[in-house]
Order: structure tokens, then C-alpha cells, then sequence
């Protein structure tokens, strides 16, 4: 009898890759798009403002719960630790996103209280998302 692998590395590697996919593309074109459209002169005015910044972390938090669902149909049980290895690699790739995003955009600051808090969320959104989708 063969032994199935622990983790689903195709699986994880493909949900980290959407999760962090698409903060980045709110990261670098929002920034491009609502500068222009309403005059503010610098996009450092946009990726200053904390509402772009909880935008970017919403976008992570739904698009991890949506994983989760694509995880269970496809992994099945052992969707717990899968996630979780999910969780942390989207963690750091988006902190990671966020000092890239830093060094284009030039805001204020580099890394504040809300990325920490939304990298922590994301661990815990898995999780939800790990147990909410069995149902």
C-alpha cells in the first residue's frame, strides 16, 4: 500500500500563487488607476491611505477563504496542515509584496501595524476557511 505524500505542494504552491496574485495587482494598479482619475499628483497620496492598505489585505483574506474551498474539493481531509503552509508562504510573499510595492511607490511608511495584523489574519482566515468550507 503506498503512502500519500503529506503536503500537496502543487495545490499549495498554486492557492499561494492566486493569494498573493491578487493583492498585487491591486498593489501596483490601483495606485497607476486612481491617481490620474482623480488628480492627486503622486501616487504616494493613494499608497499612503489606509483604506488601500485594508483593500489590499481584504483582497488576500477572500481570495485564502476561496483557496480553501479549491483545496478541500481537491485535497480533501488533510486540508488543515495544507493550509497553514498556504497561510505562511501568502504571509510572507505579501509582507514581501508590501516593501516591493514600498520601494515603487515611495509612501510614508514601510511596513505598519495593519500589514502585521494582516499577515497574523491570514493564518487565522485559513484556518476558518480550512473548517468553514467542510460544510
Amino acid at each position: 500500500m503506498s503512502e500519500e505524500p503529506r503536503f500537496d505542494w502543487g495545490g499549495i504552491l498554486r492557492s499561494s500563487g492566486i493569494i498573493i496574485g491578487g493583492p498585487a495587482l491591486i498593489g501596483f494598479l490601483v495606485p497607476l488607476i486612481v491617481t490620474p482619475l482623480f488628480s492627486l499628483g503622486t501616487t504616494q497620496v493613494v499608497t499612503d491611505n489606509v483604506i488601500f492598505w485594508i483593500v489590499y489585505w481584504a483582497v488576500a483574506w477572500g481570495l485564502t477563504f476561496m483557496q480553501g474551498a479549491w483545496m478541500l474539493r481537491n485535497v480533501g481531509d488533510k486540508i488543515i496542515d495544507d493550509m497553514l503552509v498556504i497561510a505562511i508562504i501568502s504571509a510572507l510573499g505579501l509582507v514581501i509584496l508590501r516593501f516591493v510595492i514600498w520601494l515603487v511607490y515611495e509612501p510614508q511608511q514601510a511596513f505598519t501595524t495593519l500589514d502585521a495584523g494582516g499577515a497574523l489574519l491570514l493564518v487565522v482566515v485559513a484556518l476558518i476557511a480550512a473548517r468553514t468550507n467542510r460544510f
